[in-house]
């Protein structure tokens, strides 16, 4: 019975999965900090990259590999998600050897997962891929060049805070009768940069 504004994490992971089977990668790795109930995007995210690589068939396969970080350290460590991108990566390399792209739980973790691949001496996107998901500023520089999916974040922010004072401004308290719950939910757009490309033959 809430008025929301969202994003639909679903389907930005399926958007994901779609650029990188369509690319060629049939072995795909997810690497997260905590996965959890707290944590309902970070899971809708992989749930979406799972249901596209299942609907794919054809030997795709999908891994995961997850840090369990506590909330306080995640927002007081100002480098954790860079740290957790890092050391995510190095796993992936020796645990899911056949990967050859790896999808991050959001674009700071994917400099991590990025400075990892470049630390081991292999290259993006010749010997692996990377995505990632919120399409942050430094994402669209050169240097970096992320394959992001853009959510909108400022427009939905300005949803919302419109949302709040039309509701502030009724003069009557709301019931059944006199107002509807609104649902605003922006759709995701894939922002396909120079970190993805075909797989390693």
């Amino acid at each position: 019975g809430l008025d929301t504004v969202d994003v639909n994490n679903f389907n930005a992971g399926t958007l994901v999965a779609k650029h990188l089977l369509g690319l060629g990668h049939r072995h795909i790795a997810y690497l997260s900090t905590s996965l959890n109930s707290e944590h309902s995007a970070r899971v809708r995210r992989y749930e979406g990259l799972k249901a596209q690589v299942k609907q794919f068939g054809n030997g795709a396969k999908l891994s995961l590999l997850t840090s369990e970080i506590p909330s306080l350290t995640e927002l007081n460590t100002v480098d954790i998600e860079h740290q957790t991108g890092f050391s995510l990566a190095k796993r992936c390399m020796k645990e899911a050897p056949g990967a050859t792209a790896m999808v991050a739980i959001n674009d700071m973790v994917a400099y991590g997962v990025i400075d990892a691949i470049k630390d081991a001496g292999y290259s993006i996107p010749t010997d692996y891929s990377v995505c990632g998901f919120d399409n942050i500023y430094p994402s669209s520089f050169l240097g970096v060049g992320l394959t992001s999916v853009e959510h909108y974040i400022i427009q939905g922010g300005k949803s919302a805070v419109r949302l709040l004072c039309e509701k502030m401004s009724q003069q009557v308290p709301r019931t059944l009768e006199s107002g509807a719950v609104t649902r605003v939910e922006y759709q995701n757009r894939l922002i396909v940069r120079t970190s993805t490309g075909k797989p390693r033959l």
